[in-house]
């Protein structure tokens, strides 16, 4: 596997750190590249690459499981509701909205108007 090409971001940043350094033989005006940077730079980039990468497959599976559902459809008001213990997961609030809104509708203490 070859060496891969260097992003010009890469490449700006260690013309900078050349310049910043002193010259190994300045009467022949050549500059020292830091090779060992370069390395560095690229695999950092490859590593923040791979791990947006993998923070935007993170946030569509957290996605995906807020869009379905949390509540068993069976569950009763009294089992949700009578009951000191917390949710095991979070519920979203729509979900618990709807929820409540058939419950008193059920019992007549909702009137839509």
């Amino acid at each position: 596997a070859g060496a891969s090409p260097i992003p010009p971001q890469i490449a700006r940043r260690a013309r900078e750190a050349a310049e910043t350094t002193t010259s190994l033989d300045s009467a022949q005006d050549t500059t020292w590249t830091n090779q060992g940077l370069l390395a560095w730079e690229r695999q950092r980039l490859a590593w923040r690459s791979a791990q947006r990468q993998q923070q935007h497959q993170n946030a569509r599976a957290r996605a995906n499981q807020a869009r379905q559902a949390v509540l068993n459809p069976d569950v009763t008001y009294e089992d949700l509701l009578l009951t000191n213990r917390p949710f095991p997961v979070p519920v979203p609030l729509q979900e618990m909205v709807d929820l409540l809104v058939d419950v008193w509708d059920e019992e007549g203490l909702y009137d839509a108007c």
